[in-house]
């Protein structure tokens, strides 16, 4: 998930009426948001946006690759750790035992909590030597804050939002004609069907069939981003589009 998309969702949740509830991560009752500390967290990476008709706001159990772990694995998994909290970046994951949030800038934590007598999503602030607070109140210190492996941090609102193909085991995908004569069909060419009308505007019907279309509109983005224009997707075009741009 993009950090921009992460952290609007974070602050999303902060702005609906919510309530601490061990397990939550997204339920409604009709007026309420459920989540815990680490399930907030993973609700909106599997897709929670307070979408009330659907179930669990959106969000769909142990999607786009973020597994069902608690807070310690949660925080355990995140890259360049550091207790040093006076360099803390937005959307980094702040621990402590039992605990986490998410730091969104300026020193504001968005976390849900039993803390002072909450039951729910707050802003809280953390200082530079991690101590947690509330209005003043203190409660805690962080330990610990670093960089979550689900979200993408360097990524913009100009970044592809949807799921990249995985290639074939040979490597890449063709229509008849080139290496090999047949069409590669399924899901993963679905995949790359929505990226091309994404990343070059194509009007590709999609439909899961590499035909003379998708080779055309292949060439297009080859010759786009430079890689050799012979209207087979492999894996140098796969790498030029996961760095692509609009």
């Amino acid at each position: 998930m993009r950090l921009d998309e992460f952290i609007n969702k974070l602050k999303l949740a902060l702005n609906s009426k919510t309530k601490y509830k061990t397990g939550g991560w997204g339920s409604h009752d009709g007026n309420l948001w459920y989540f815990d500390c680490v399930c907030l967290i993973k609700g909106i990476l599997w897709g929670w946006n307070a979408d009330l008709s659907k179930k669990h706001g959106g969000a769909v159990y142990k999607s786009n690759g973020v597994p069902d772990i608690g807070d310690a694995k949660f925080y355990e998994v995140c890259t360049k750790k550091s207790s040093d909290f006076s360099k803390i970046e937005v959307g980094e994951i702040v621990h402590m035992k039992g605990h986490v949030g998410v730091h969104i800038g300026n020193g504001d934590v968005i976390e849900a909590t039993k803390g002072w007598k909450k039951n729910k999503v707050v802003k809280s602030k953390v200082g530079k030597d991690g101590t947690r607070s509330l209005n003043g109140v203190k409660n805690g210190k962080w330990t610990g804050h670093g960089f979550s492996p689900y979200v993408n941090y360097k990524a913009t609102e100009h970044t592809y939002p949807g799921e990249f193909p995985e290639l074939p085991s040979r490597g890449y995908f063709y229509y008849p004609g080139l290496p090999k004569k047949a069409i590669d069909k399924g899901p993963e060419v679905v995949k790359l069907q929505k990226f091309l009308n994404w990343a070059i505007n194509s009007k590709l019907s999609e439909d899961g069939n590499y035909g003379p279309a998708c080779k055309k509109a292949v060439i297009k983005f080859e010759r786009e981003v430079g890689t050799v224009d012979n209207g087979c997707f492999g894996k140098k075009d796969l790498a030029a589009a996961k760095k692509f741009e609009k």
